[in-house]
Order: structure tokens, then sequence, then C-alpha cells
């Protein structure tokens, strides 16, 4: 399927691409459908792009890469909502933020995007816990 997107112009999606965000992100509440966009020019960054809104695009990583220690304690209530019951279950995200400066890229570890990897249904989770 095609679609078009600010960024990056028009594009080919596939289904397996596909998130569905019932709740949408804090902030964008409408925006509850995204694709899992992968660029080799920009690896290891993934973007979430809408298919809601051609204009909005996150800047996504897997963190274990980056560290390896960082394992999200989602709470139970989500869980259980997003059928989440093993690691395996899960893809984890982090959503960046890039300033001008690219060496100054920020990840939110407090606020993972949790996907069921199997249903591709996801939420962003606050976590309770700042550790």
């Amino acid at each position: 399927m095609k679609m078009n997107t600010f960024r990056f112009g028009e594009i080919s999606v596939t289904d397996d691409q596909k998130m569905h965000l019932p709740d949408g992100l804090p902030g964008f509440p409408s925006a509850r459908q995204f694709y899992l966009l992968d660029r080799a020019e920009d690896w290891p960054i993934r973007w979430l792009q809408s298919a809601d809104d051609p204009a909005l695009v996150f800047a996504v990583v897997d963190p274990e890469p980056i560290i390896s220690n960082y394992r999200p304690m989602i709470p139970p209530r989500d869980q259980e909502r997003l059928g989440i019951f093993s690691a395996q279950d899960a893809m984890v995200l982090v959503i960046l933020t890039i300033p001008s400066d690219p060496r100054t890229i920020t990840a939110n570890l407090r606020a993972p995007v949790i996907i069921n990897a199997t249903t591709r249904c996801g939420k962003q989770v606050v976590l309770p816990d700042e550790n």
C-alpha cells in the first residue's frame, strides 16, 4: 500500500509494519494507527509514522543495544490489556528527542512504547518506578 508522509514523501507500507495504539500517544489521542518504518540509512533509528496524520512521525529505537540492563516493569494492568505475559511477547521502543545538535539526543526511558509482538497492539506506558 502507498501512503503519503510529510517527512518521507510517498512510501510503501505493508500490514506487518502496522501498529495499533488504541489510546493514541499522550498529546496525540486521535493518532491510533502507525507504521513502524525501517530505513537502512537511519539505523538504529526507526520511525513510528502515523497513518492518521501524515505530518506526525516519531523517531524510536530499541533500547536493548543502548542500555543492556533496561528492563521496564510493565504494570500488570497494561500487561493484561496488551496480552503480554513474557518478555518475548513484547516489542519495546523508546521515543527519541533529536535536537539540532545530534550529540545531545535523548531517549524517553520513563515512558516506553510497548507493543504486543503478535497482535501489533500497543501503548505508551508511563512507568511508575523511576529506576
